[in-house]
């Protein structure tokens, strides 16, 4: 694959399916249906690796969509267990895909970096916010050197214990405190 050159790049993509999304019980959860319905009986962990076999046959390029991919895998079924796949169940994984869930922790782990990103910007306004004034006094004259040190310091003081926090971050039964 040639270098990627950065200026022709106009949108990032996160791959968040086996991440952060739970793909491999909402792809038997969706297929597991259609399959029945042709008499097939396979356990979770044979669906889940014809699942990936066909999709990563189909991921290679020519890049398609992923609900193209998602429909290539239900046909890539059909051929492989000899049963005929309808236009409607080419659909049934890209329509499953809003149902298949995160697994557990993640949305609190968001919640906790969102929490820390604020952190963050509470602690610059704070440090910033305290060298302005010191800053500010200093030049005017109302204030000397060792008040503005003694500033500084507190700033630093001030935002280490605003960090710290975070330490007592606590997540309860599916709500976030």
């Amino acid at each position: 694959m040639p270098p990627c050159d950065f200026a022709d790049v106009t949108t990032l993509t996160l791959d968040c399916y086996g991440t952060l999304i739970d793909w491999e019980t909402g792809a038997v959860q969706a297929l597991r249906p259609l399959l029945a319905r042709h008499d097939i009986v396979l356990s979770d962990d044979e669906i889940v690796t014809v699942f990936q076999n066909l999709d990563g046959a189909l991921c290679e390029p020519p890049y398609k969509s992923y609900r193209a991919v998602l429909a290539g895998v239900v046909e890539g079924f059909g051929k492989r267990f000899g049963f005929p796949v309808e236009a409607t169940d080419r659909e049934v994984l890209a329509t499953s895909l809003p149902s298949w869930r995160p697994f557990s922790g993640v949305a609190e782990l968001v919640a906790l970096s969102r929490a820390t990103l604020a952190n963050i910007r509470q602690n610059v306004a704070v440090a910033v916010g305290l060298k302005l004034v010191s800053l500010g006094t200093t030049l005017a004259g109302v204030t000397g050197l060792w008040p503005a040190i003694l500033a500084n310091t507190g700033a630093t003081v001030l935002v280490t214990l605003n960090a710290l926090r975070l330490l007592r971050w606590r997540f309860m039964a599916g709500r976030v405190q």
